[in-house]
């Protein structure tokens, strides 16, 4: 199982920034994934809110808003200002880091309709990066993943549910997707409609080294948190419970085509979290070890005790919620 940084390392460092990326890799994070968004003069920046006040000190839609408009704001804390990142800067950097995984995620729905795919095709060829195996496109739109097929045949496509169902049958069929994405609770509400799916599996948002073991012993491929650091130390030590990798090799050294190798792995990982969901007294999450359990004053967020958190209701959760934009007015930095 992969560690993807989440925004980066989102947890500890403002999110969508050079140096949540950087601080991901330096916490040996496998993948990193970004949100993606056009403004108005038609230039992808890396943001996930529909609007600007969250994570930086502007306001109003970030489709409102020119690259230049944009420049000047800042997405960092206030004693270290940073700029919004802009898509070319980030893919700049993906080019200088080689062995880091791509995971971007197209932000709908969207007054501009597929346009956003239409530039991020042109932007990834620029970069080479189209054909790249390390490049994932992940999005709940299935018109999105659809497009994205058609444009960018070589890459893997990813749709995110928040929970197994009919809906995502449907979803699958009109997206065609190579892969599956589905939230922590989604996983935990409906693990076998999950494992259903013979599909590799990327899921968010792990919290708790809990979530860590119930992730792997579920037999997901990519795993996002925003404490990358932490949830490689639970994934470390997480006992051999079952068996299920090395189960899984050995079917694959017998000659056993790939498909029947997955679901050798499925029956043991079937076995493992049955054994960890017996030991959970209560609930995971109340039995886990938050994997952001640092001190305020050891995060850079930019949060202080006495900020008033501000978010776009319709795209979050409020406990996706961590840190505030910086005071109005600071110098952005480069």
């Amino acid at each position: 199982m992969q560690i993807i940084a989440h925004r980066g390392a989102s947890g500890a460092h403002p999110e969508h920034t050079i140096g949540a990326y950087e601080a991901a890799v330096a916490e040996g994070a496998d993948g990193v994934e970004c949100d993606i968004r056009l403004t108005a003069d038609g230039h992808l920046i890396c943001m996930h809110d529909r609007t600007l006040g969250r994570t930086t000190d502007g306001s109003g839609p970030v489709g409102a808003a020119t690259l230049a408009q944009i420049r000047r704001l800042n997405a960092g804390t206030w004693e270290r200002p940073q700029r919004v990142l802009e898509f070319d800067v980030f893919l700049e950097w993906a080019v200088a880091n080689p062995g880091t995984g791509l995971f971007i995620e197209t932000k709908h729905p969207v007054t501009t309709g597929l346009r956003t795919e239409r530039v991020l095709r042109g932007r990834l060829r620029h970069f080479g990066l189209d054909d790249d195996p390390r490049t994932r496109i992940i999005s709940f739109s299935s018109r999105s993943i659809n497009a994205v097929g058609a444009m960018l045949p070589k890459l893997e496509r990813i749709q995110l549910v928040k929970t197994p169902g009919a809906r995502t049958a449907v979803q699958r069929y009109l997206g065609g997707p190579t892969a599956m994405g589905v939230d922590m609770y989604g996983a935990r509400r409906d693990p076998m409609g999950m494992m259903s799916w013979d599909m590799p599996l990327y899921c968010w948002l792990a919290k708790t080294d809990v979530d860590v073991s119930y992730a792997k012993a579920r037999g997901i491929d990519w795993l996002a948190t925003d404490w990358p650091a932490r949830a490689r130390r639970a994934l470390e030590s997480m006992p051999k419970v079952g068996g299920f990798d090395a189960a899984s090799a050995a079917a694959m050294a017998a000659g056993m085509n790939e498909r029947d190798a997955r679901d050798a792995r499925a029956e043991r990982a079937h076995h493992a979290a049955d054994l960890i969901a017996a030991q959970d007294a209560v609930t995971a999450e109340a039995q886990g070890t938050p994997l952001g359990n640092l001190p305020l004053s050891e995060r850079d967020t930019g949060l202080r005790p006495t900020d008033a958190v501000d978010f776009d209701r319709e795209s979050l959760r409020p406990e996706d919620v961590t840190r505030t934009v910086a005071k109005p007015g600071t110098a952005t930095g480069n």
